[in-house]
C-alpha cells in the first residue's frame, strides 16, 4: 500500500429510491451531446455548456439531455469539461449516483437500468482502457504520438510519477464513470484528480491511475459489455446557426 493513502471501502447496495443522473459537459467546438437510439432514459440527463446555440439546439430537438448553462470554469475547453467530470458533487449533489459520459456517446439501452445493475457493491466503477494498455508511461507516449497532448505537458508529469514508488499496472478508460459522488472519499478523490489536471496534462486517464494508486481508491470495473449499451462516435465539429 502506498504511503499517505486513504481507504474508500464503501459497500452499498443499489436502492430503488436512489436518484440517478447521466451527465456530460461540452465546451469548445466539438460534439452535439449524447443521444439515444431505440431506447428512452428513465433517469435525468444533463449537459453543462456555455454554448447558447447548443442549448437552443437541444431544446428545439427535445433532447433527453437537459442543457444547463455554466460559464466555462477554465479557459481550456478540455479542462472546463474535466472540472465537471472530476467533481460531480459540485453541481449534482441532489442525486445519489451519477454516470459521466463523453459528449460523443449514443445509448442503445436505458442507462438507468445498467447503472442499477452495476452499482450494487461499489461506490466507484469504470471501464479498463479500451486498447488493453496497462502502463501509464506507455499511455503517455501514446498520447503524444497521437497528438492528444504535448510532450511538454506529459513528460514533466511522468517524471514526477517516476520519483515515487508508483508502479502502473492498470489504466481506466475515463469515458464512462459511475459514482456515488456525495461520499466523502469519492469527493476527496475528485478534488485531487482536478488538481492533478490543473498541475499537469488534461489526459485524465494518466492522472486517474496515479491517484488511484496514491489514494488507494477502491473501485470495480463495469461488467456490462460496453458495446451492448453504448456507441462512441467521432468528435464532430458543431455547425449550428
Amino acid at each position: 500500500m502506498p504511503p499517505n493513502s486513504f481507504h474508500m471501502r464503501v459497500r452499498l447496495s443499489c436502492n430503488p429510491a436512489d436518484k440517478i443522473v447521466v451527465y456530460t459537459a461540452i465546451y469548445g467546438p466539438l460534439d452535439y451531446g449524447p443521444g439515444f437510439a431505440g431506447c428512452v432514459p428513465t433517469c435525468d440527463c444533463v449537459v453543462f455548456t456555455d454554448d447558447t446555440k447548443l442549448i437552443a439546439y437541444l431544446e428545439r430537438r427535445k433532447s433527453p439531455f437537459m442543457p444547463i448553462y455554466r460559464a466555462a470554469p477554465h479557459p481550456d475547453p478540455r479542462r472546463a469539461c474535466r472540472y465537471f467530470k472530476t467533481m460531480p458533487d459540485t453541481e449534482l449533489s441532489k442525486y445519489d449516483i451519477s454516470l459521466w459520459v463523453d459528449g460523443n456517446t449514443c445509448f442503445r439501452q436505458d442507462p438507468a437500468g445498467i447503472i442499477r445493475s452495476e452499482m450494487i457493491s461499489s461506490a466507484y466503477m469504470a471501464y479498463p482502457h479500451w486498447n488493453g494498455v496497462r502502463d501509464v508511461y506507455v499511455e503517455g507516449h501514446r498520447c503524444v504520438v497521437m497528438r492528444k497532448a504535448l510532450a511538454a505537458e506529459i513528460e514533466p508529469q511522468l517524471q514526477e510519477y517516476r520519483k515515487t514508488k508508483y508502479d502502473s499496472t492498470i489504466i481506466a478508460a475515463c469515458t464512462y464513470i459511475m459514482r456515488r459522488h456525495n461520499i466523502p472519499g469519492v469527493i476527496e478523490f475528485g478534488r485531487a484528480w482536478w488538481n492533478e489536471i490543473l498541475q499537469f496534462s488534461a489526459r485524465d486517464q494518466i492522472s486517474w491511475d496515479f491517484l488511484r494508486w496514491k489514494m488507494d481508491l477502491q473501485f470495480e470495473w463495469i461488467k456490462t459489455n460496453r458495446t451492448s449499451w453504448v456507441t462512441i462516435g467521432p468528435h464532430a465539429r458543431r455547425r449550428l446557426v
